[in-house]
C-alpha cells in the first residue's frame, strides 16, 4: 500500500473510537494532526511557510515521530478495513470479523502489507478492484505490480511440471513471500541462513581492512 495521511480522517476516527489519549502517549498529535504550518529547509534556506493538510508520506522526514506515525498509519489502516469488511459482508457473505467458523482467518495484516485468504481465486481476484476501491477514499492505494495470487497446494506423488521435474516438496508457493516470511518455513530458514552468512560475510571483510 502506498499511504498518506489525510488529518481529517485521523481526526475523525479519533473522535469515533475515543483514542486521543492513546495516541498522544506515543507523540504530539495535535502538532501533527491540528493547525499544522511547516517551513522546507533547502541548503540553509527556509521556504514560505505553508498549511500542511495530508501530513507527510510514510518515511518522510517530515512525518516527525516515527513511533506516532507509524501507530497513526495503523489506525487508518483498520478503519479502512473495517470499511471494506462492511462491504465484503454484504456483496460475498465474507465473515466480519474476518474469521470462519473453524477459526480459520482470511485476512493478515502487517503495517502496511494486507493478505486475504479463500478457497476459490476467483473470489480473491473480485475482492481486488473493491479493495482498491475502498482503501482509495481513505487514501490507501494498492499497488497492483505488488499483488500476487498465491494458490497453496500439496502436490501429488509422482506429479511433474512442464521439465519432468518432481513437483511434490517444491510446491511454487513454498518460496512465496507473505508478510515478512517465506510460506515454507524450511524454505524461510534456508533463506535466513543465506542472508545471515551473506551478512556476516560483509562483516568479515569490513574487519579484515
Amino acid at each position: 500500500l502506498l499511504m498518506t495521511i489525510i488529518i481529517n480522517i485521523i481526526i475523525t476516527i479519533i473522535i469515533f473510537y475515543n483514542i486521543k489519549n492513546m495516541i498522544m502517549r506515543f507523540g504530539r498529535l495535535d502538532c501533527f494532526c491540528f493547525n499544522t504550518k511547516i517551513r522546507v529547509n533547502v541548503n540553509g534556506t527556509l521556504s514560505v511557510e505553508f498549511l500542511s493538510l495530508l501530513g507527510a508520506f510514510e518515511g518522510d522526514c517530515l512525518s516527525g515521530s516515527g513511533c506516532l506515525f507509524t501507530l497513526l498509519l495503523v489506525v487508518v489502516l483498520a478503519g479502512a478495513l473495517c470499511d471494506l469488511r462492511e462491504r465484503l459482508a454484504v456483496t460475498m457473505e465474507r465473515p466480519n470479523p474476518p474469521i470462519t467458523v473453524d477459526g480459520f482467518p482470511r485476512e493478515s495484516e502487517y503495517a502496511d502489507d494486507v493478505d486475504f485468504m479463500d478457497e476459490e481465486e476467483q473470489n480473491l481476484r473480485t475482492i481486488l478492484p473493491m479493495a482498491t476501491e475502498v482503501l482509495k477514499r481513505w487514501n490507501l492505494f494498492v499497488i497492483k505490480d505488488k499483488t500476487d495470487f498465491t494458490r497453496v497446494y500439496l502436490a501429488n506423488s509422482g506429479e511433474t511440471d512442464t521439465t519432468g521435474k518432481l513437483v511434490a516438496g517444491s510446491e511454487e508457493w513454498r518460496r512465496s513471500i507473505t508478510l515478512g516470511p517465506m510460506l515454507c518455513s524450511k524454505a524461510d530458514i534456508q533463506r535466513r541462513i543465506s542472508l545471515g552468512y551473506a551478512a556476516f560475510n560483509k562483516y568479515r571483510k569490513a574487519w579484515t581492512l
